[in-house]
């Protein structure tokens, strides 16, 4: 009964949040921008944005990312886009500032209006030897809103020959520019939501008499050719993306036949014992501190010296048993008592027998595992005094335990295993360069990525052995795929 009351809960929830959901919903059916630079190097922003509101709203935001000022909103009639209007003569809005976020005020429910903001940019354009350089984005990833039926016009501070200015527009999207004798205009039927939209606007410098040289050098050659580059990879990304399919068929190819060769050729599966009666009479006889050495992965610890004891019990030098305790008659303890001289021990039992077994029961050599362990009821000075004499000897133990033989050159790291790793590691890394190369990516992106997989990679080879660091480096590699490189379906 109670799991279907808990169920009905549940279920009455879920109805009642369903319920309370806001279906309200807006579009950005328009948007015009004016931009007009003047010769100080600053930039005056019209923006005239046409919503359809579905349910009832507040008012709607606007994010400027760049260092914007005198922001302004006004209410203009209804698909307003061409006469702006002076501004002084229609009313504002009311404006709140968050940030680089611009909250405009004004009530709106299930209806269409046109708003105007107005703002000046500074310190996006730059003054160099040769030109003038807007490299400017009027959306972001900040915009989480589709934008439709956008165009954005952008006017020098002076006309000049359309020879002599060049825009480019680097987006995944279906943007396009067109020059003129007085502006550039740029348009978009539909801009998604989440998406960088720079525009790079190259004009004579001598436009910016008001603005000094902010670089000391020529770019436009450079910038030029950047751009040819940038649409000779759009053009050829299919093509290029084509070339590379085979040559990945092949490397997965190769890889599963290595992957067999390796798991064929692995000395686990080569090893003597198959029957498990047999591995367990191995691990039965086998020394129990031996085989924590093995397990900890070559780590003799302050928890070994347990092992230790036991490894002296099987051989029969010490005796265990449990008996009253000294301290506490109502509690027990464990007596160990050194029963075997007989037997050959070497450095690292005898320092346990010098060290530990120091009374004398019944004429043999014991000790209780009482008088070892940390007692709270102690004060803090014998307990810090015990527990620094209880690491000077348990390290002097490890290291003779370090010496025995038998614990040299036990693990041998698979050697094929770390040749394959750092094959097929410089086998992604190869393809991811190669990615980078023909994708639309920008070259700071190309540098950056580049930059990344050629350090991801001299990582792992170094550390390939490590089947942690494989993860990392594969998980590394998937992750900048997924965000910088285009979707196809190989």
């Amino acid at each position: 009964m109670k799991k279907i009351g808990s169920f009905l809960i549940i279920i009455c929830s879920l109805l009642i949040l369903v319920a309370c959901s806001d279906d309200s919903s807006y579009t950005i059916d328009k948007v015009t921008i004016y931009a007009q630079i003047n010769d100080a190097g600053h930039m005056n922003v019209q923006e005239v944005y046409t919503y359809t509101f579905d349910g009832e709203f507040n008012g709607m935001t606007r994010t400027i990312k760049s260092d914007a000022s005198h922001f302004n909103a006004f209410l203009l009639p209804h698909d307003d886009h061409q006469s702006l209007g002076d501004p002084d003569a229609i009313d504002p809005l009311s404006i709140e500032v968050d940030d680089d976020t611009y909250k405009i005020h004004t009530a709106s429910q299930d209806e269409t209006k046109t708003v105007l903001y107005t703002y000046e940019v500074s310190g996006s354009i730059e003054k160099y030897q040769d030109i003038g350089k807007l490299h400017y984005s009027f959306f972001d990833q900040t915009n989480d809103t589709d934008i439709h039926d956008l165009l954005i016009a952008i006017e020098p501070p002076t006309s000049f020959n359309e020879d002599d200015m060049y825009a480019f527009s680097h987006e995944k999207s279906d943007g396009s520019i067109e020059k003129y004798t007085n502006a550039i205009v740029y348009t978009n039927d539909y801009l998604p939501a989440k998406t960088d939209s720079y525009i790079t606007f190259l004009f004579p410098n001598s436009a910016l008499s008001g603005m000094k040289i902010t670089n000391d050098k020529n770019i436009l050659e450079k910038e030029i050719e950047s751009e040819k580059d940038w649409q000779t990879r759009v053009t050829n990304l299919q093509e290029n993306f084509d070339q590379l399919k085979p040559i990945i068929i092949v490397l997965i190819m190769v890889i599963l036949l290595m992957t067999v060769c390796v798991i064929y050729n692995h000395p686990i599966r080569r090893r003597r014992y198959y029957r498990d009666e047999s591995l367990i009479h191995l691990f039965e006889g086998t020394d129990p501190l031996f085989i924590s050495y093995l397990n900890r992965f070559r780590l003799i610890d302050n928890e070994s010296m347990i092992y230790a004891l036991f490894s002296l019990k099987m051989r029969g030098i010490i005796q265990i048993e449990e008996i009253t305790s000294r301290k506490d008659e109502k509690k027990n303890t464990v007596q160990f008592t050194w029963v075997d001289d007989e037997q050959q021990i070497d450095e690292a039992d005898r320092h346990l027998q010098d060290w530990l077994f120091t009374e004398r029961t019944k004429g043999t050599k014991s000790f209780l595992l009482e008088d070892i362990i940390d007692d709270k009821d102690e004060s803090d000075e014998v307990r810090k005094e015990k527990g620094k004499e209880f690491e000077k000897h348990v390290n002097t133990w490890k290291d003779l335990v370090l010496k025995r033989e038998e614990y040299k050159h036990v693990r041998h790291p698979y050697q094929l295993f770390k040749w394959i790793s750092m094959l097929f590691a410089l086998m992604c890394g190869g393809v991811f360069y190669y990615l980078s190369t023909i994708d639309i990516l920008t070259s700071q992106e190309q540098i950056g990525l580049n930059i990344v997989i050629i350090l991801s990679t001299l990582i792992m080879i170094v550390f390939s052995r490590f089947k942690f660091v494989l993860f990392l480096y594969y998980l590394t590699i998937s992750i900048l795929s997924f965000i910088f490189f285009s979707l196809f379906g190989g």
